[in-house]
């Protein structure tokens, strides 16, 4: 076990989405659209798949949507493909949180605790 002192991240939990709206430039349209796809993921639908790429490929700079897309790969037992989405996510949205939280849970099932 490595005694080293926790690392502070810098970030900050709030329940406004204001900061990831300009951060990531979310319009009234692609906050409808990810409530949308919050639910078809919830129910784990086929259909998402397709929806979400085309949503990612749509709007790039939206981790949200690349975030769904592991999430619902995760659900549905295709491991390999939730963590290639989310090594995306991280590479190219290195301080959106729930990419690290990804990381982190991936690391914790695989019982790397160092990482």
């Amino acid at each position: 076990m490595n005694n080293q002192e926790p690392i502070i991240s810098g970030y900050k939990i709030t329940e406004s989405n204001e900061v990831n709206n300009k951060l990531y430039a979310i319009t009234p349209e692609i906050q409808e659209k990810l409530a949308e796809m919050g639910v078809k993921v919830q129910k784990k639908k086929n259909s998402a798949i397709k929806e979400l790429n085309d949503l990612i490929k749509k709007h790039p700079t939206v981790p949200h949507f690349k975030n769904y897309l592991s999430v619902l790969y995760d659900a549905q037992g295709n491991h390999f493909m939730a963590r290639e989405v989310n090594s995306r996510i991280v590479s190219q949205h290195p301080t959106y949180l729930f990419g690290k939280l990804n990381l982190a849970n991936i690391a914790i099932a695989n019982k790397e605790y160092e990482k």
